[in-house]
């Protein structure tokens, strides 16, 4: 197997048919079901999201511990690829998506991250996608990275030799093990390898403080070792 995506669910009924629809349409030489898989964690959906995700794979974990850590870092325990996309399960992913992070991967990376752009993001909402992409793109050049859980990637032997995820974290878990990668070898920031993301937290919380939250988040995270202690979820 070449690529395991794994995705962590908690009740997603309304999006997880859209994001795995997507995934379905990559433009790619490799077979799914035979060079590359989709690996489902659940948090134990009390909604259809299990029904769903079984009408595109059979392999779905169930989450005990409930956090977005705890459950990429499941999904890499049932992982048979060589390399692991981690994304969401409210997200779109591009049609080249698979394609460019298996570029990134053969240019001897040993993780890779992409851009993300919001789904139906209203104009300040796409303006600050773009600027956080910039922001993601200049820190890369100088290894600090900006990373997204919802597009990222790692070769399973390095991912297996730092620990994986600290399923303790409840966020940041995505910088956080980003951070221990860097050491390991080059991140690549993969500007074609992107997905579409829903503004729904955006929504729910207020660009303002989600944005304030999320640098907070990084810095702490870069200079402290340390990242906020809830992240509630929002559907």
């Amino acid at each position: 197997m070449k690529v395991s995506v794994i995705i962590p669910t908690l009740n997603e009924e309304k999006y997880l048919g859209r994001a795995l629809e997507s995934l379905m349409k990559q433009k790619t030489n490799l077979v799914y079901g035979k060079d590359w898989e989709i690996i489902i964690a659940d948090a134990e959906s009390a909604d259809k999201t299990r029904e769903i995700a079984s009408k595109y794979t059979n392999k779905i974990a169930m989450d005990k511990k409930k956090t977005i850590a705890a459950g990429r870092h499941l999904g890499v325990q049932k992982a048979e690829g060589e390399y692991l996309l981690f994304t969401d399960a409210d997200v779109i992913v591009d049609p080249n998506w698979l394609a460019e992070n298996i570029k990134g991967f053969e240019t001897g990376a040993v993780a890779v991250m992409g851009k993300v752009h919001p789904h139906n993001g209203s104009f300040f909402e796409n303006l600050s996608s773009e600027i956080l992409n910039v922001i993601a793109t200049v820190l890369n050049i100088i290894n600090v990275n900006f990373v997204a859980g919802s597009n990222m990637g790692v070769r399973k032997d390095v991912y297996d030799r730092v620990g994986g995820f600290n399923v303790n974290l409840v966020t940041s878990e995505d910088c956080e093990l980003v951070r221990r990668l860097a050491k390991e070898g080059k991140v690549k920031y993969l500007p074609n390898a992107f997905v579409l993301v829903s503004m729904r937290r955006v929504r729910a919380w207020g660009l303002f403080y989600y944005f304030i939250f999320h640098f907070t988040n990084f810095f702490r995270e870069h200079i402290f070792h340390s990242c906020h202690k809830k992240y509630e979820p929002v559907r």
